[in-house]
């Protein structure tokens, strides 16, 4: 099993100001050949969270296709030198309340627990290794339906 939840605490270089940042991992939708993934943010206090990555598979890394937050369109960027994954470009602050975000990759990958990165205000980005649900390096096939007809 992997986590479902993971808070992570920011602290501000200059002000020494604190906030709580918490990522739940809502679920994964298979459709067609994709896997849509969607996480729940919120922080609370200040700093406010400037970025997040969520961690992929370095190899083969999968193809993304969108990014969404509260079913919006974002920026996002594939990241592959230090953290591999993808960057969500657009925060969050403690007024925004619970901000929902989506990625959808091309092909199905088995649920393990994957890194995360989160920035807010100044300070570095804080980096937790296997910290949350999301997807692994395994690339699942679906079960093939049968077709014909059943009698009674």
């Amino acid at each position: 099993m992997c986590p479902e939840t993971v808070q992570i605490e920011i602290t501000h270089p200059v002000t020494g100001s604190t906030s709580i940042v918490t990522i739940t991992f809502i679920g994964v939708s298979i459709t067609n050949n994709t896997s849509t993934w969607c996480y729940n943010v919120e922080v609370e206090g200040e700093p406010a969270l400037s970025h997040w990555n969520l961690g992929l598979c370095p190899d083969p890394f999968p193809s993304i296709i969108a990014a969404t937050r509260n079913g919006q369109p974002v920026i996002y960027e594939p990241l592959s030198d230090g953290f591999t994954g993808i960057k969500f470009e657009e925060g969050v602050d403690q007024g925004d309340g619970i901000v929902e975000y989506c990625v959808t990759l091309e092909g199905i990958w088995a649920k393990e627990a994957v890194d995360i990165a989160v920035k807010g205000g100044p300070g570095d980005e804080i980096i937790r290794r296997n910290a949350i649900c999301g997807p692994g390096c395994n690339h699942v096939t679906p079960p093939r339906m049968r077709r014909g007809y059943q009698f009674a």
